[in-house]
């Protein structure tokens, strides 16, 4: 029986160890930098709540995926206003918040193959 999961691509896998190794603290997202890998399976999302920005500094979310869907990543802040976006294989999406707060990301893979994706935020 074959699993609908692809193997972790050995690139992406060494992308995801050098990208969590070398990650410096910033003091942008509160308490502290965030990261996760997860399967993303075909025509859902996945959301994370309750991520906490700090007003007036550089927020940056990114999202690489192992290349074989095309990615959603959108942003809200606590009112459900879109404050960043973008699509591709790999998403970065940057903004000042004007306030501390807490905003939702949703990375979105509307194909019909699942995709391996790891979130960073600063």
């Amino acid at each position: 029986m074959m699993n609908s999961v692809k193997r972790i691509p050995r690139l992406l896998l060494a992308v995801v160890v050098t990208a969590v190794a070398t990650a410096a603290a910033h003091a942008d997202r509160l308490p502290r930098p965030g990261d996760d890998l997860t399967v993303l399976p075909a025509e859902t999302t996945v959301t994370y709540r309750n991520q906490k920005f700090a007003s007036g500094e550089p927020a940056v979310v990114t999202v690489m995926g192992d290349g074989s869907t095309v990615l959603e990543l959108r942003i809200y802040d606590e009112f459900g206003v879109l404050v960043a976006s973008d699509q591709g294989r790999t998403c970065r999406a940057s903004w000042k918040p004007l306030w501390t707060g807490e905003f939702t990301i949703k990375v979105i893979n509307r194909s019909e193959t699942a995709n391996l994706i790891y979130l960073k935020t600063n």
